[in-house]
C-alpha cells in the first residue's frame, strides 16, 4: 500500500518515511501500517538507514526501498550494518561496501561480508577473501586445506600426535 506523505492529516514527525500512526513503538514489525518503530527516531535500529526505506520485504529494490528490517541493524547477520551494504556491487570502503544487505556472503566465496570488509577485502569479488594468497585461486585454497587436513589425519593414525 502506498502512503501519501504529503497529506498533512498523516504527519511524519521524524521525517523517516513512515507516518507517525504506523510507528507504534512496540519493537515488533507487523506491516508498513504497524512498523513497531519509534515515531520520534528516524533510524530506530541505528543502522544508518531511515526507517521508511526499510520495508522488511527481503528484497532490495532501490535505496528508497531496501527491503531490510527497520528494527534489526544487520538484517542478514553478516556483521555489517544495513546502511553500509549499498547493493551496488562496487566496494568503495567500509562505509559503502556495495554488498547485498540480504546475503551474508554477497560474492559466494564462503566468507561473510563482514569478515571480508574487516580484512580490507572486497565482499563483492569471489577472488578477494580474508585468506588471500597471491596467485592462488579460491579452488587452490580449498585444495590446500584438504591436503593439510588429510596430512593431519594421517599423522594421527600413525600415532605421532596423541
Amino acid at each position: 500500500m502506498t502512503q501519501d506523505f504529503s497529506d498533512l492529516r498523516f504527519p511524519d514527525g521524524d521525517a523517516d518515511g513512515y507516518v507517525d500512526m504506523a510507528e507504534t513503538n512496540t519493537g515488533v514489525f507487523v506491516s508498513t501500517l504497524d512498523t513497531g518503530t519509534d515515531p520520534v527516531d528516524p533510524d530506530t535500529d541505528d543502522d544508518v538507514l531511515r526507517d521508511g526505506v526499510e520495508t522488511n520485504t527481503g528484497v532490495y529494490v532501490s535505496p528508497q526501498d531496501t527491503g531490510t528490517h527497520p528494527l534489526v541493524p544487520d538484517t542478514d547477520g553478516d556483521g555489517l550494518l544495513d546502511g553500509v551494504e549499498t547493493h551496488t556491487g562496487i566496494f568503495v570502503d567500509a562505509n559503502d561496501t556495495g554488498s547485498d544487505p540480504h546475503l551474508t556472503d554477497s560474492d559466494g566465496d564462503g566468507f561473510d561480508d563482514g569478515e571480508e570488509v574487516a580484512a580490507g577485502k572486497n565482499p563483492n569479488n569471489p577472488r578477494s577473501f580474508p585468506l588471500d594468497v597471491p596467485g592462488l585461486s579460491p579452488l587452490g585454497m580449498v585444495l590446500c586445506g584438504l591436503v593439510l587436513l588429510l596430512a593431519y589425519r594421517l599423522v594421527l593414525r600413525r600415532g605421532v600426535i596423541a
